[in-house]
């Protein structure tokens, strides 16, 4: 059984912490990287309290005239939440139904085989898992599921236009489903326009974090 004495802020190529510890035995060790690997050190190695405090001020001072925190020791928010809204049009093809163009918000459409941001395409099931190469792929058909075949091959099953129309109605983030176009041997519009919000994590920028951290840590004392 171990116990961590102290730990301490130290600097070389970048900042650092070093755990001090005791073990059950009373010999005492240093984790220099707090990544585990510890070293033997003697119990007049281990910092007293006022260097420790010290080396905790000079960390401070640093954060407040750098405007940066790589020890994330003081909890100011990297990022924040926004919604957004798309739209998504599809169709029926031979094979199912087909992304045809994709926009945000107000933005202009692009069409269906520049591939749709990952945020949405994975909402809408248009990445699938590359089994040969090892990836996820953003594709243009909503995958249903994928089945292993007899020659140890995967096949990707999509979803027909009224399937995935239908999927997408019952959705609580999608707010409308459109359909358009000519009636096919159905008696259903050959496109659907999928209108969704979904939430997406956005990285605040420097300037601001910077801001908070000079507030919290007030400067040099």
């Amino acid at each position: 059984m171990s116990d961590i004495i102290c730990t301490i802020p130290w600097r070389g190529d970048n900042w650092h912490q070093r755990n001090y510890l005791i073990h059950h035995d009373g010999t005492y060790t240093v984790d220099e990287y707090s990544d585990g690997n510890h070293e033997d050190v003697e119990e007049s190695d281990v910092p007293t309290y006022e260097e420790v405090q010290k080396a905790w001020e000079a960390y401070r001072v640093h954060v407040h005239e750098a405007g940066e925190d790589p020890l994330y020791e003081y909890h100011v928010e990297h990022s924040y939440k926004r919604k957004v809204r798309y739209t998504a049009e599809f169709r029926q093809s031979i094979g199912g139904a087909i992304l045809c163009r994709w926009k945000r918000g107000r933005g202009a459409w692009s069409i269906g085989t520049q591939p749709a941001p990952k945020l949405l395409a994975d909402y809408l099931c248009l990445t699938w898992w590359d089994f040969t190469n090892r990836k996820d792929v953003i594709g243009r058909r909503p995958i249903k599921e994928q089945t292993r075949q007899e020659d140890g091959t995967w096949k990707n099953h999509g979803y027909t236009l009224e399937e995935y129309a239908a999927l997408a109605q019952a959705d609580p983030q999608v707010r409308v489903v459109t359909r358009m176009g000519r009636r096919n041997h159905t008696g259903n519009k050959s496109f659907a326009m999928v209108h969704l919000t979904l939430e997406e994590q956005v990285d605040r920028k420097p300037s601001a974090i910077s801001r908070d951290l000079k507030r919290i840590t007030g400067g040099a004392k």
